[in-house]
């Protein structure tokens, strides 16, 4: 029912899309679209509509739901600027049913936008006063993004594969500053993480660190026949079960002078982690699977997040309603 959506109309953005290949109308030196080239290109609701469409973010159903004859598309005076009807049975079906911005009311230019200063990581305030929105606004849809992000870098995903090693450990997250004052519940949060050789991670919230909880993480995080390494910690014993297991005794060395083990990519990516929390400025352990998800993705798009979160939702199967 739903597939590439060809639109009669188009022609004329076709033209400005094969203007963005060749880096001008304000593309980066990198070839990425940038700011400038989405104000110039990119001005209103139904160019983004054209340009989330074009770039197979939304499909429209090329189906009718109700009779299964083609569709046709109509020219009306919603703020899509047009409709698809049914050729037999006049049947009228929105461009974005089924797609993950169907529900969305907001002007798809400012959700361009939003998208864009949510990927170059600007903050709430200069995001409100580039997109003219309200920071409720900033907020709501960041979080609509990190949910995106959830869905792909979750707790399904997993990392390392046979003879690959991934290291292991697990970080308190929030802390009282200088340990000074109450203990709070945001304090019960732990995160149990890995990382591979190609810098793949897996982040898990987890209630406590006993065997049978971090069992199920690994067996769920990691693929069988992978390398584990981890600290001395005697809480990991159970793991020469699962794996091929070798430790580092953080007592004696940062790094095992004969087997060469060592824990220090996961450890590098705690402090990432932390540093990103503090400047994100969150302080809650409800969303914080949110933020993990983006912490990975990001690492995982390796500075091309705005073409890697398009690619996110073009990934997401239909309907997306029953997918997130």
């Amino acid at each position: 029912m739903y597939g590439i959506f060809v639109l009669k109309s188009w022609s004329c953005f076709f033209e400005v899309t094969d203007m963005a290949s060749d880096g001008g109308g304000g593309k980066g030196r990198n070839n990425s679209v940038n700011m400038m080239w989405i104000f110039r290109n990119i001005p209103t609701h139904s160019d983004a509509l054209k340009y989330f469409i074009t770039t197979q973010c939304i499909r429209p159903p090329t189906l009718c739901s109700n009779c299964g004859s083609t569709l046709s598309e109509r020219k009306n005076g919603t703020n899509d600027g047009f409709t698809l009807r049914c050729n037999a049975c006049d049947t009228p079906h929105s461009p974005r049913a089924g797609s993950w911005f169907e529900d969305i009311r907001l002007p798809f230019n400012k959700l361009l936008l939003l998208m864009y200063c949510w990927s170059q990581e600007f903050s709430h305030k200069l995001t409100m006063h580039e997109v003219d929105v309200s920071k409720q606004t900033v907020t709501d849809y960041f979080n609509k993004f990190r949910q995106v992000c959830f869905r792909e870098f979750g707790q399904e995903r997993q990392i390392g594969g046979p003879g690959v090693v991934v290291q292991i450990d697990e970080t308190h997250i929030f802390t009282r500053k200088y340990n000074v004052g109450r203990v709070l519940v945001s304090e019960q949060c732990w995160v149990f993480g890995g990382i591979d050789l190609d810098g793949n991670v897996f982040l898990d919230v987890v209630p406590n660190r006993n065997a049978k909880t971090l069992t199920e993480v690994l067996i769920r995080r990691v693929v069988p026949g992978s390398i584990i390494h981890s600290d001395g910690w005697r809480g990991y014993s159970f793991l020469c079960t699962l794996y091929d297991h070798y430790t580092v005794n953080h007592t004696r060395n940062f790094v095992d002078p004969k087997t060469k083990v060592h824990t220090q990519r996961i450890e590098a990516t705690w402090h990432l982690l932390k540093d990103l929390l503090a400047k994100k400025g969150t302080r809650k352990c409800s969303n914080l699977d949110w933020y993990l998800a983006e912490f990975s993705f990001r690492r995982y798009s390796k500075g091309h997040t705005f073409e890697g979160f398009l690619d996110l939702i073009k990934h997401i199967p239909y309907p997306v309603k029953e997918h997130l």
